[in-house]
């Protein structure tokens, strides 16, 4: 996926059982063969597209990511609601997870506390 943006057609399977159009705008982060995270558009959201490729661990890898962000759904902690997951061509584990455009992390975060109690009300 070099040149964008790109249609990804991913065969939904969490829930609807449909398939789903998702366009990618630009490659965040690559593991080569293994992982391919994408920044994208799809039903009007800002997504994050997370690609698992490795034929032999992408299952694995790809059940930890879903339940993980499940659980912090359910816990409610802060952190991108997972929307679906299926299978995108070559048989690849794909999940999609809302974008929080704008989202400041722990790090960038934690100089501008000034005291211990106001870290620890962040973390």
């Amino acid at each position: 996926m070099n040149d964008f943006p790109v249609q990804l057609e991913i065969n939904r399977l969490s829930d609807t059982k449909t398939i789903e159009n998702v366009s990618c705008y630009e490659l965040l982060r690559e593991i080569a063969g293994k992982r391919q995270v994408y920044d994208g558009i799809w039903d009007g959201k800002a997504v994050i597209v997370k690609i698992f490729l490795d034929p032999i661990s992408a299952n694995r890898h790809f059940k930890k990511e879903w339940q993980g962000m499940k659980k912090l759904q359910e816990l409610g902690l802060n952190g991108a609601k997972p929307l679906f997951y299926g299978k995108g061509k070559n048989e690849s584990w794909v999940i999609v997870s809302e974008n929080l455009v704008g989202a400041e992390t722990v790090l960038c975060a934690m100089p501008q506390c000034k005291s211990k109690e106001a870290k620890i009300e962040l973390v």
